[in-house]
């Protein structure tokens, strides 16, 4: 069987609520190596990760990596991602993000992926993008299980993976096949798609945006949310409700008019498409704990960790 490096980029997962040991954990069982690259977090991130390489030492590997400061670029998390995949020792590579968590119940599916498609050299898998417990936001398909090879690499800001044409001039046979065809991805439906989560605790969520909109001045749609979140974050009786209440109030506005409202730029005639979606959801096991918190404990996580990993043994 094809051995597989696991990859993930981070920088100040706690303070933005990200559920990163939680993906770190999910995708374990299919990686024989788990590198992560931390760009020098100041939130409590870069401890959490040591603790974790700490209990993971026959695999985890860990980097300190200065991100790029040109924000505007658009290439920052790719550019990350690049550098740590450059020390990936294995044949494949499996790119998750901090917020991703793979289901339990696909885990041998996407294992098996290289075995039964030997001839691909990337793998385009479904990703399901959720806010809070159960707000769908968007599906797609994501390339993020690839040869390790130098000619591929992470593209955009690391939604993805592609060809470096300026990387494949010494093979000519397989820049002709890519110039030919523009291919080298297979499209797969796994049982489950990767659950991605934009949000899970609404606390962090408004900081994140307010980090968001502090860096991108001119983002009119982020100002939108940002406004409307906070208007929903005053009405929530934090103490007394559930999370889910306050996902429902956002809502409104990824479904409503707010949202639809086109910016500038953009023909007032012209729709926006409804971004919430009706899926069945089933989330992975390993996420459902951090349900109906309003703000991300990383300490939990890790002593959920810590006693998993103790009752298997």
């Amino acid at each position: 069987m094809a051995l597989i490096s696991g990859l993930m980029v981070v920088r100040n997962c706690v303070s933005q609520g990200y559920p990163f040991t939680e993906a770190i954990r999910a995708a374990m069982p299919i990686c024989d190596e788990f590198l992560i690259s931390d760009g020098f977090s100041t939130d409590g991130t870069w401890e959490a990760l040591n603790t974790l390489a700490a209990i993971y030492s026959d695999r985890v590997r860990l980097f300190q990596d200065r991100w790029s400061e040109s924000i505007g670029n658009g290439t920052v998390i790719a550019d990350a991602t690049n550098t740590v995949k450059e020390r990936c020792r294995f044949g494949y590579c499996l790119n998750i993000q901090a917020n991703e968590i793979i289901h339990e119940a696909t885990l041998l599916e996407i294992r098996e992926l290289p075995e039964l498609f030997p001839e691909a050299e990337m793998f385009r898998i479904p990703f399901l993008t959720i806010m809070g417990e159960k707000l769908t936001w968007l599906l797609d398909f994501r390339r993020r299980l690839f040869k390790n090879q130098p000619y591929i690499v992470s593209k955009s800001d690391g939604f993805d993976c592609g060809y470096a044409p300026r990387l494949m001039w010494s093979q000519p046979g397989k820049l002709y096949r890519y110039m030919l065809h523009r291919t080298g991805d297979r499209l797969v439906y796994l049982t489950k798609p990767v659950y991605r989560y934009r949000a899970i605790f609404p606390k962090n969520y408004l900081a994140k945006l307010e980090e968001h909109c502090r860096i991108f001045t001119r983002s009119p749609l982020a100002k939108r949310e940002l406004e409307f979140a906070r208007a929903i974050w005053a009405q929530s009786d934090v103490a007394s409700t559930s999370p889910e209440v306050f996902w429902a109030g956002m809502k409104n506005f990824f479904d409503g008019g707010i949202w639809r409202d086109n910016p500038p730029g953009v023909a007032p005639d012209k729709e926006i498409p409804r971004r919430c979606m009706a899926y069945p959801l089933d989330p992975p096991e390993i996420v459902k704990p951090l349900f109906g918190k309003w703000q991300y404990d990383v300490n939990a996580s890790l002593t959920a960790m810590q006693n998993s990993i103790e009752e298997r043994r």
